[in-house]
């Protein structure tokens, strides 16, 4: 085992153990909707991604394919920037499809807010801090399914409300973003977001992210170097 995944492991354990438990709750929740194991683990492997794994109980629900398609792109969207940042890093790695396909939230956080130590090799940093992340994900998501089974065997086992893990992660996220930034105008624009798509039903998602993707373009078009010539 060399230096660099050693680095890697280490820095990314946080991070996998918060993926393990949120992928349980995931796979918790899938299969007490209805649906397959095997369908659990195909997501977490090919999808991979929490909030769109949660959504795919209403997707396959029988939501209309033009409407999951809007929603997967707006509540993505913000993976195009981070792809724009790392552009030097992927260009010439040799598993770079991979490393884009795994980019997620918690990754991206891992790589951008702390270097490399010198000596060691970057490439192979990136690839096995996504690795490891992914890695966790998919075992979580066994994990889940796997207690799911054996809940069956317990009298008056009952898994519903434990979607509301995702809920309460972005809770605390949000909670701690407050409190470490002072600029709350994008938490008011979410709020606001919120309460506007709470009067359109079915299609809230869609109307509050797009009223949050157009004020923050708005916030962002108003800061001095947006207009600077």
């Amino acid at each position: 085992m060399n230096a660099t995944f050693r680095q890697a492991f280490k820095r990314d354990v946080p991070v996998a153990i918060g993926y393990i438990t949120l992928a349980i709750a995931f796979a918790m929740f899938f299969l007490g909707s209805g649906y397959p194991w095997w369908l659990a683990l195909l997501l977490s492997l090919c999808v991979y991604s929490g909030t769109l794994q949660f959504l795919c109980v209403s997707f396959l629900a029988g939501m209309a394919i033009s409407e999951i398609i809007l929603l997967t792109i707006l509540m993505n969207l913000r993976h195009m920037f981070y792809g724009l940042s790392m552009l030097g890093r992927y260009r010439h790695h040799p598993q770079k499809l991979y490393l884009i396909f795994t980019l997620t939230d918690e990754t991206y956080a891992l790589l951008t807010s702390q270097k490399t130590p010198e000596g060691l090799d970057d490439r192979q940093t990136c690839l096995y801090v996504s690795m490891f992340n992914h890695i966790a994900w998919f075992c979580g998501t066994a994990i889940g399914c796997l207690l799911y089974w054996l809940a069956g065997f317990l009298p008056g086992f009952d898994s519903s409300g434990i979607e509301f893990c995702l809920c309460a992660l972005f809770v605390v996220l949000a909670v701690d973003q407050w409190l470490s930034i002072k600029d709350h105008k994008p938490a008011w624009i979410g709020i606001l977001a919120g309460g506007i798509g709470l009067f359109f039903g079915s299609q809230f998602l869609l109307v509050a992210l797009a009223i949050i993707l157009a004020g923050l373009l708005y916030l962002q078009s108003q800061r001095p170097e947006a207009n600077h010539e």
